[in-house]
């Protein structure tokens, strides 16, 4: 829910309607006859149908954010007012770098200080009646500095905060429901590195499923194959495997050269699988997610003009959540197929030969058979079933990770991990699963 108040009408928006309330300074007012009524009264078309996230008024300028977007209304103290040409407009024109790009919750405006909330952080911004001002210097900031409680904290972000941990984002999620237990900064996009192998591995499988490919289907590599780089096998051109193989080496050993291969099996070409991809993530309601690679190497790595986490570069942007990470693995973990992979702790090849005919047959074991093993410490008997990590300049360190306790059973997410000599994301990814075990039973 959100709101704002001009004279001596207050508005209130939660969800696809609204109402007006009349109220002086302070308590609740008296809501006024014939509400709630449709945000489309508003005439907005299709903005803000699925809900308003923040909205402010300063003089007659009122200014409303819904998802990425925002627009800018000129209104007196009651009704819609007309809202001004060439909008709705992108967030992201405000100059606020991440912040905000998944959504402004809040947001108010007293005197030339405007404050602006999304999820854990929030700005303040020096401004007149008109246009984003300048962001003031340290911010963004946690909301836990205005020093409200924890238990008004976790209702407004709608998770418990995940503290003390290193990750640049982290979420643990009840596998079965998908509602969350905890998190740290769950919307903010980062790079994924090869967890970005978890939709191209679905695709696959689904494939697989509907029978447009089989998984004895034997695969030549070709020099475009090795495209993305990140070989982690001994695959090299002209080689023959099957693709119930490639499937192992995509998932246990992270390959790039797998991935790619997969992909143009799977779709003709690399660029109709990316597009497969991007498609999937839409349908999957992963608004935060967006694919430029199927192996999740860096694009700036090979891709001209790309550098750093540009992700307002179309060709550059390689982004996700982990909240939508959590929600991708999660479905992905349904397939009977791909979670028969996933849970693979050693795999022996059977088809592969190089273009001379002779056998490379090998034993690849899971990148990640180490978490297997660990402690879990509000567990004793609890285990790690499946997992896929990664690592590259942009993403740093990033796990996902299904555990299982008695009953609980948990998916976790770490994006943008600095591993130390002594701390790595194993050891980060058992925090955040306890803790979800620990608050397990208060979602």
């Amino acid at each position: 829910m959100t709101g704002f108040q001009t004279g001596k009408k207050a508005y209130f928006f939660a969800g696809s309607k609204y109402i007006r309330v009349t109220r002086g300074e302070e308590g609740p007012g008296t809501v006024d006859p014939n509400y709630p009524k449709p945000i489309s009264e508003w005439g907005w078309r299709e903005f803000g149908k699925a809900g308003i996230g923040a909205a402010f008024q300063t003089g007659k300028k009122a200014y409303f954010f819904a998802g990425s977007k925002y627009i800018r209304v000129t209104r007196g103290e009651e009704g819609p007012g007309t809202v001004d040409p060439n909008y709705p407009k992108p967030i992201s024109e405000w100059g606020w770098g991440e912040f905000g790009k998944a959504g402004i919750d809040a947001a108010f405006q007293t005197g030339k200080k405007a404050y602006f909330f999304a999820g854990s952080k929030y700005i303040r911004v020096t401004r007149g009646e008109e246009g984003p001002g300048t962001v003031d210097p340290n911010y963004p900031k946690p909301i836990r500095e205005w020093g409200w409680p924890d238990v008004f904290i976790w209702e407004w972000l709608g998770y418990r905060e995940i503290h003390g941990l290193l990750s640049l984002s982290a979420i643990v999620v009840d596998r079965a429901s998908g509602q969350v237990i905890g998190a740290k900064n769950p919307d903010e996009r980062r790079a994924m590195a090869s967890t970005t192998k978890i939709m191209t591995g679905l695709l696959a499988t689904e494939a697989l499923d509907s029978g447009k490919v089989k998984s004895n289907d034997i695969i030549t590599i070709r020099k475009s194959d090795l495209a993305e780089g990140g070989g982690h096998t001994d695959l090299t051109i002209g080689d023959h495997i099957s693709l119930i193989d490639l499937l192992h080496a995509l998932l246990l050993k992270s390959c790039n050269y797998a991935a790619v291969t997969i992909a143009r099996h799977v779709a003709g070409s690399r660029e109709a699988f990316l597009k497969s991809m991007n498609k999937r993530a839409k349908e999957l309601g992963l608004a935060n997610t967006c694919f430029v690679t199927v192996s999740g190497r860096d694009p700036e790595d090979y891709i001209e003009g790309c550098k750093g986490d540009d992700f307002d570069n179309p060709l550059c942007a390689h982004y996700t959540t982990s909240r939508d990470l959590a929600s991708l693995f999660r479905y992905a973990l349904s397939n009977k197929r791909f979670i028969e992979i996933a849970e693979t702790q050693t795999w022996k090849t059977t088809t592969w030969q190089a273009d001379n005919g002779s056998r490379k047959d090998t034993v690849w074991n899971n990148q990640v058979n180490d978490f297997y093993s660990r402690h879990l410490g509000k567990c004793n008997h609890g285990t790690v079933y499946a997992g896929k990590g990664g690592n590259t300049n942009c993403a740093h360190h990033c796990l996902v990770a299904a555990a299982r306790c008695d009953a609980r059973d948990v998916i976790s997410v770490l994006l943008g991990l600095v591993e130390t000599d002594t701390y790595n994301s194993f050891d980060e990814s058992v925090k955040i699963i306890d803790f979800g075990f620990a608050f397990f039973d208060s979602i």
